[in-house]
């Protein structure tokens, strides 16, 4: 089933920042997701056939924590990111076919599941950072 990957995105700097001379702290990011193992971020992805259409679209979004004694804010957002995006490959390469309509049923469980592993994660990156 071929995925729309028709995606459009914008950020913008608040007024509380542009007021403070502080940078914008959120960070997002888009990746084709192949079960076959070939991964690809947008919008650098090369051209590829409708044939091989990706699987899935996988979207991550973090606010930045916006308080100035947090001064890693803007990389803890991209760190929670990319944490998420790579939890959410590894489940989705950890699914098999016939468990997809199980999941799409009542997906809570694994949802809870995949977002204890994005903290989990997001902490060990962000102690890590520190050192």
């Amino acid at each position: 089933m071929p995925v729309d990957d028709s995606i459009l995105g914008c950020s913008v700097r608040g007024a509380s920042h542009i007021r403070h001379g502080t940078p914008m702290e959120d960070y997002s990011a888009v990746e084709r997701f192949w079960r076959s193992g070939v991964r690809s971020s947008v919008p650098t992805a090369p051209v590829r056939r409708e044939a091989d259409e990706p699987d899935a679209l996988l979207m991550a979004v973090s606010d930045g924590h916006g308080d100035p004694r947090c001064m890693r804010s803007r990389l803890g957002s991209e760190m929670a990111v990319k944490t998420a995006l790579c939890a959410m490959r590894d489940f989705l390469e950890s699914l098999e076919a016939n468990e997809i309509p199980a999941f799409l049923d009542d997906p809570q469980e694994r949802i809870d599941r995949i977002a204890a592993q994005i903290a989990q994660d997001w902490r060990h990156l962000a102690l890590c950072d520190l050192d």
